[in-house]
């Protein structure tokens, strides 16, 4: 895959990445290395999760072609942000 390519670019320049991100950042070597591997890692990371198709969250529901359709049941409908804030208290309440 093409994220797969820019991996394998980076780590084919992997003397010459060091050397010019030290003149230019003042950066170690050492780091710098260290932030290849991680961005390589991380690029073909990202690639496997495209080509596994898992961002898609596709599902498959069978068809229950004997199954009546229910009432949907009675329940109060709320705001999560409500649920989740606490609740203001009034002036002169414990």
């Amino acid at each position: 895959t093409f994220l797969n390519t820019i991996a394998d670019e980076i780590e084919a320049r992997a003397e010459a990445i060091p050397e010019i991100g030290t003149q230019e950042t003042g950066l170690p070597a050492a780091r710098l290395q260290g932030e290849r591997g991680r961005t390589t890692g991380q690029l073909r990371l990202f690639a496997s999760h495209i080509l596994a198709g898992d961002y898609l969250d596709r599902r498959h529901d069978v068809a229950l072609p004997e199954r009546a359709p229910l009432p949907r049941p009675e329940r109060p409908c709320r705001s999560v942000l409500t649920r989740a804030a606490p609740m203001p208290r009034r002036p002169g309440r414990a």
